[in-house]
């Protein structure tokens, strides 16, 4: 089956030479597709990487110019980018400390060189910190004392910006160091409250770095990998995920494979509780499977123990979703959007897992925008109904992820029924062992009828 280039892409950067493909590929694609790729590579956080990668093998020359200049145009603004983002880190650091809060500083530039080898690779839009609820009044007033402004804020998070900076920037801009960022305060990493899910105590494990001279509170590799593990779960919960999260923790698999000190400790301290070794497996799972990085040992025992549904999920679903035509500003009639919430309802309890159908489909904003034309046709001209219809677009996207998820369910059942089947022995031969199957069973991908779009 042929590779669509974004897929050939992720392929090119696994870290397993033998499953790399030839970057000679890249030459059968047109340059509408690599417009597109460009994107794509932006939105996932993937570009930096890449260009990276093909310096490393020599292989710039198999790209077209426009695609190579582009990528080191971004290379070069996200280094200008990157100083002035470690400036501001330490200004921001210091404003908390001063203010006696209780903090720890995370992703960003902690990340820095475990899951990333240089900080002028990794694009970052904004400045995550853990803070300890009785500390963050303090944090908000050190915020607002650097021109800092509220423009969100929930139970779990405030978040921050500055007035002079506009929200919204092309894909390729948002490298230029001028770009605006955010400063994202966290009492909670997700705000899934009802995965019923005793989070980590990251603020009770920090450790003392240092940024521009100014000493932080981080996490140690154990919690930062775990923070980044949960960071990843969520937002697959959420129907959003960046390539590069699972990218950096492929980075990290690599270099610290061998650190069994790091791994067994994570074993102990993760020993008691499956629900947090499930979502680490899960999100180690797509880790190796996209960039063919061997898993630590504790981790691949925690993976051949996910329940079958997840596994099911995995297998035949996540490829699917992560390269799907997601974006809400282009076309596509059926998105894979809403496929994670097959996932979401494993780890949710059953009395809340009505609340996924709430998630599907927005009908009630549908019908009120087109109510409002057929009461009125000239309405559609007005200004504040181009706005409006901004809003009657991104419904008709979630009402086309609505239905493809719909569509979706009777494969779902049949795949978890034949994956039941195939592990669970029949009566007449219950002394006989059952071979478990492969990932590329037969038996597990179903017949044609049963694949939307075969």
């Amino acid at each position: 089956m042929k590779r669509t280039l974004p897929e050939l892409i992720v392929d090119f950067l696994q870290f397993s030479d033998d499953a790399r493909p030839s970057a000679e590929q890249f030459g059968r694609f047109s340059s509408g597709k690599w417009r597109y790729a460009l994107r794509w590579m932006d939105d996932t956080g993937l570009a930096l990487y890449f260009l990276r990668k093909l310096r490393d093998g020599n292989a710039t020359s198999r790209v077209p110019a426009f695609v190579l200049q582009r990528l080191e145009a971004n290379l070069a603004a996200n280094e200008r980018r990157s100083v002035y983002m470690q400036q501001q880190f330490a200004v921001l650091n210091r404003k908390l400390n001063n203010a006696g809060v209780k903090y720890a500083a995370v992703k960003g530039l902690t990340l820095i060189p475990q899951f990333c080898p240089d900080r002028a690779l990794r694009h970052q839009n904004d400045f995550d910190y853990l803070v300890d609820e009785q500390s963050l009044p303090g944090a908000r007033m050190a915020l607002e004392e650097m021109g800092y402004c509220l423009y969100k804020r929930t139970d779990w998070e405030c978040i921050y910006g500055m007035p002079s900076q506009t929200s919204v920037v092309p894909g390729h801009e948002q490298y230029e160091a001028e770009a605006p960022h955010a400063v994202e305060l966290h009492l909670t990493i997700g705000e899934w409250q009802d995965l019923l899910l005793t989070e980590p105590q990251f603020l009770e494990n920090t450790i003392v770095k240092t940024s521009g001279d100014v000493p932080f509170p981080a996490l140690p590799e154990e919690q930062a990998f775990l923070l980044q593990s949960l960071h990843a779960f969520y937002h697959i919960l959420g129907n959003w995920l960046r390539l590069s999260w699972l990218f950096e923790i492929a980075y990290f698999f690599e270099t610290r494979h061998a650190d069994r000190q790091l791994w067994d400790g994570l074993a102990r301290n993760l020993a008691d509780d499956s629900r947090l070794r499930e979502m680490v497996a899960l999100v180690s799972e797509l880790t190796t499977q996209f960039f063919r990085v061997p898993a630590p040992l504790p981790i691949r025992m925690w993976q051949a123990e996910l329940r079958p549904p997840v596994r099911v999920w995995i297998d035949h679903y996540a490829r699917k979703w992560v390269f799907g035509g997601n974006r809400i500003d282009e076309f596509t009639l059926f998105p894979t959007r809403r496929l994670p919430l097959f996932l979401c309802q494993q780890f949710m309890a059953g009395s809340l897992r009505a609340g996924v159908l709430r998630r599907l489909v927005p009908l009630a904003r549908v019908s009120r925008v087109a109510r409002t034309v057929a009461a009125e046709p000239s309405a559609a001209f007005r200004p504040e109904f181009r706005r409006r219809e901004r809003l009657f677009r991104r419904s008709l996207f979630h009402l086309g992820a609505g239905l493809r998820y719909l569509w979706e369910v009777p494969r779902w059942k049949w795949l978890n029924m034949k994956y039941a089947s195939a592990i669970v022995p029949p009566r007449h031969a219950a002394h006989h062992a059952v071979e478990m199957p492969s990932r590329d069973s037969p038996i597990l991908n179903g017949p044609p009828s049963c694949r939307p779009g075969s």
